[in-house]
């Protein structure tokens, strides 16, 4: 596997290079276009989105009508984790701002990555 330098911001970039390496083989990689959503607020989904080479907006839906932008997110980010481990809705839209590849990752094989390399659930809190 070709050695990537991720952000030392991101999830991925504050890994181990082993642990990283383990979890760029979890999952199903796929390629998503500009302006699609992965996520949507709401939504009662099983899954987290490892974002390979990626720019994601996340936004949120105001009372109004209009949307709020919260934050950007980039390569090596991990995005839905919260809602996917804690079986809860959505609370964020996460929009694709580029065409970008990501890695969806089904709760159960989370969960079992992060027992088997509980370094990593501290490094998402860090």
């Amino acid at each position: 596997m070709e050695e990537v330098l991720w952000p030392p911001s991101t999830f991925l970039g504050r890994l181990q290079p082993s642990t990283r390496e383990q979890l760029l083989t979890v999952g199903v990689r796929r390629s998503v276009q500009e302006a699609q959503v992965l996520l949507r607020e709401g939504a009662l989904e099983s899954h987290v989105v490892l974002l390979h080479d990626a720019l994601v907006k996340v936004t949120v839906a105001l009372s109004d009508g209009r949307h709020a932008l919260l934050a950007i997110r980039v390569s090596g980010d991990i995005v839905g984790e919260i809602s996917a481990l804690n079986g809860t809705p959505r609370t964020a839209t996460i929009t694709a701002c580029r065409p970008s590849t990501i890695r969806i990752i089904h709760r159960n094989a989370f969960r079992a990555f992060l027992r088997d390399y509980p370094e990593a659930a501290l490094r998402r809190v860090s």
